[in-house]
């Protein structure tokens, strides 16, 4: 379900969303070679942003979760946008 693109250096690893489909939480692994700020968005099918929320990870491993309790059942695209540069986009599909 994943869109690649290029992703910036100091990311070691991004995993896929998992489980997807996904129910009430779905998640990401990231590995990074840096402290960094992300801002994560979750996109309607129809292009109506229904979460944003900013986070910053810390170097080496993280996990980032994703709450989809408030979300309907649908097709969403997670965008994870690092320092005002980078867009990496995910597919996800919502089956509550």
């Amino acid at each position: 379900f994943g869109i690649d693109e290029a992703m910036p250096e100091w990311i070691h690893y991004l995993s896929e969303i998992y489980p997807n489909p996904a129910r009430e939480e779905a998640y990401m692994n990231i590995n990074l070679s840096k402290t960094s700020g992300l801002d994560i968005s979750i996109i309607s099918i129809a292009g109506q942003v229904v979460h944003r929320e900013h986070m910053v990870l810390n170097k080496g491993p993280n996990q980032i979760k994703l709450d989809l309790h408030d979300h309907n059942n649908g097709v969403y695209f997670v965008n994870i946008e690092f320092e005002e540069r980078y867009t990496i986009k995910k597919k996800l599909l919502l089956m509550q």
